[in-house]
């Protein structure tokens, strides 16, 4: 086995001497290969700002001088731009752990033939970027902008990278956000890593898994060998898609991952999900899970005085989280957390840091605790079916010796025990053993009665039209989660514009009078928010009638997403919510009387319901209350029009007003 790798090194570096690429190709010679027969206009696309017309990924595999497997991916891409050229006017390459550019060139090629390549310096290599919670991190982006672009001109670019992880992130996107008419994607070989070890092989095996797109088998070619030597004959396996339409999201949509066509990979020796945690677990978790000698003492002193398991994991749980979230992501750093110690001594960490500091202080008081690997919902869904490394997050899984499970993100600081975010909720996740063995669980997932925000509204109107709002607004369940993380470090300032931002498309003259909210940075299943406000000129006169808005808050969320006439794809909900109101009004019966309110109205289904009641008609007061509630958080297209006049009928209802005239008396 040894002298076959040696050989396949000795082949490999005489076929890989030189990985930078040769100079950009004849259009026209191109186009004739692939079987085009002339560029694409805007008249063949109306819709589109500009079509890909090659979109080519080749892979080659290579082993190295250590015996490990390196792939070299060249990147290809032709696109034609029609309009909003400035949108296509720039490239980014994202160079991740594990990767190196090996060779980037791009160029300009404007309607007349004329050609406009970048030189090496308008390349420029972005490092230590940070966002999305990371601190920091050794990604690498090379950016630039193609030079003399203009309506109809061609944009031409093409990399090479070296990948010390062949497969183990790769995806191969068979449709893009604009139409493509040739779409390949390519992976040569030595045919000796195809062979078993018996034949002197590696047995290396091809994993991919295609989602949302027909994929036939790939063509194979095997290349001429003149000295027919096992040793020097190389395979091909080849892919094409030809005029494959834009694919074109819809507002509030599900990930678009669960429709865009695309190709997963994945490592040739993780053939099951139980090789990606045992791979995860014994080789990067497990080692940093070290019970010190301190984290056993600081666990004990934690729940010196609990007197339940539950009480146990509350408080460890409450440390955990109340470090701060500070991802610093170098190397294999990016998913390999720090050791529990040393997540305690910097007293912060991302979500590995803090999972397994929880996990390190649960195992110190017996409790059994296991890390949960996450895809967290708007980035997609764990398939169940392809064993591949997918996942951004992880969380902890808890359980009691009377079979109580506890299900934890240590990264939502205001998360009370029992409580995950809603991008963790109602998912499959991969919740790994202590042997390095897992199983694919479901997370548990809230109801549209968990999620609630219900508003209390007193409405005094004065004899001199002006009226006082006397706000009191309760936020539970992922609502309370929400306005707590917003809210808990505003000024006295920002609360004020905060709660004038509530009122001011209503109310654009209202003065904001006081505002309390108690108990901001606690962690409480319920968040209260009291202010009150003054409208002058509230009640509005058109001839005898008195019409008087006493609602200013949006019932509904917003309803941008219903101008579609149709949808493609479901409507998706975060999660689900109910949304309560009761409003009383208080007026003076000296001034005015009642003289027309709306009728009650109760309408509902699975997915939806709302009900609006009023009451105390001929007295100096009306009490309205309503309930708006979203049950369901993925609504198939085939409701949207149904879904659309619920809303309108909602909304209809809404913008009733209450009318008073003067009294008579």
């Amino acid at each position: 086995m040894r002298f076959t790798l040696l050989c396949l090194v000795a082949t490999l570096i005489l076929l890989t001497s030189s990985c930078s690429g040769p100079a950009f190709r004849d259009i026209a010679e191109i186009l004739k290969e692939i079987g085009i027969d002339s560029l694409p206009n805007q008249e063949d696309y109306p819709e589109a700002d500009a079509v890909y017309v090659i979109d080519n990924t080749d892979v080659q595999m290579h082993v190295e001088s250590s015996y490990e497997l390196y792939t070299y991916e060249t990147v290809h891409v032709i696109k034609k731009l029609f309009k909003n050229i400035d949108d296509h006017a720039s490239v980014q390459v994202r160079v991740y752990d594990g990767e190196t550019l090996e060779d980037i060139r791009a160029r300009t090629i404007k309607p007349d033939g004329s050609t406009h390549p970048l030189q090496p310096s308008d390349f420029h290599t972005i490092t230590g970027e940070s966002g999305g919670g990371i601190f920091y991190s050794d990604d690498r982006r090379v950016r630039f902008t193609f030079p003399a672009i203009e309506r109809n001109c061609l944009v031409e670019y093409r990399y090479t990278k070296r990948k010390r992880y062949p497969f183990r992130y790769d995806v191969w996107h068979m449709q893009n956000y604009l139409p493509t008419l040739h779409n390949q994607y390519s992976l040569t070989l030595p045919t000796l890593l195809l062979d078993p070890p018996s034949r002197g092989g590696i047995g290396w095996k091809w994993r991919y898994m295609n989602y949302n797109m027909h994929l036939d088998k790939p063509i194979e070619y095997r290349h001429p060998n003149p000295e027919r030597q096992k040793r020097t004959e190389m395979v091909t396996f080849t892919w094409h898609q030809k005029n494959v339409p834009a694919f074109e999201p819809e507002p509030r949509m599900p990930p678009h991952t669960d429709y865009l066509g695309y190709v997963k990979f994945a490592p040739w020796d993780w053939q099951t999900w139980n090789d990606i945690s045992r791979w995860y677990y014994k080789e990067l978790f497990e080692p940093q899970l070290v019970l010190s000698q301190r984290i056993k003492e600081y666990g004990q002193n934690l729940v010196a005085n609990a007197t339940t398991e539950e009480e146990k994991i509350r408080l460890a749980f409450d440390y955990a989280k109340g470090l701060r979230y500070i991802a610093i992501e170098l190397g294999i750093g990016g998913i390999r957390p720090n050791t529990p110690e040393r997540v305690m001594e910097r007293e912060y960490g991302d979500c590995k840091d803090k999972s397994i500091l929880l996990i390190s202080l649960l195992k110190s008081m017996g409790i059994r605790a296991q890390p949960v690997l996450v895809l967290t919902k708007p980035s997609g869904s764990l398939s169940k079916e392809f064993a591949s490394w997918n996942f951004n997050h992880m969380i902890v899984k808890a359980s009691t010796r009377d079979g109580r499970v506890f299900w934890m993100d240590p990264t939502v600081q205001f998360a009370p025990l029992g409580q995950l975010p809603w991008q963790c909720e109602g998912i499959n996740v991969l919740v790994i053993n202590d042997d390095g063995t897992s199983q694919i669980e479901s997370t548990p997932e809230s109801s549209h009665n968990d999620n609630t925000s219900d508003l209390t509204i007193t409405v005094t109107v004065s004899d001199k039209r002006e009226a006082t709002f006397n706000v009191t607004m309760k936020f539970m369940g992922q609502e309370n989660l929400y306005m707590r993380s917003s809210m808990k470090d505003l000024t006295d300032k920002e609360i004020r514009e905060f709660c004038k931002g509530l009122i001011v498309d209503e109310y654009v003259n209202a003065s904001i009078h006081d505002y309390s909210f108690p108990g901001r940075d606690s962690v409480l299943t319920e968040f209260n928010l009291v202010f009150s406000f003054t409208v002058p000129n509230a009640v509005q006169q058109q001839a005898d009638l008195y019409m008087l808005n006493t609602d200013p808050f949006k019932l509904t969320g917003g309803t941008g997403w219903l101008v579609k006439e149709k949808r493609k794809y479901p409507v998706r909900f975060n999660y689900p919510y109910r949304l309560k109101k009761r409003i009383t009004i208080l007026f003076p019966e000296t001034i005015y009387a009642i003289r027309t309110i709306p009728e009650d109205v109760r309408f509902s289904d699975n997915d939806f319901s709302y009900s609006a009641t009023f009451s105390g008609k001929g007295t100096n007061s009306i009490v309205v209350d309503e309930l708006f509630a979203v049950k369901s958080t993925l609504i198939p297209p085939q409701r949207y029009e149904e879904v659309k006049r619920f809303y309108e009928k909602v909304a209809g209802k809404m913008g009733e007003k209450l009318i008073l005239k003067r009294n008579a008396s």
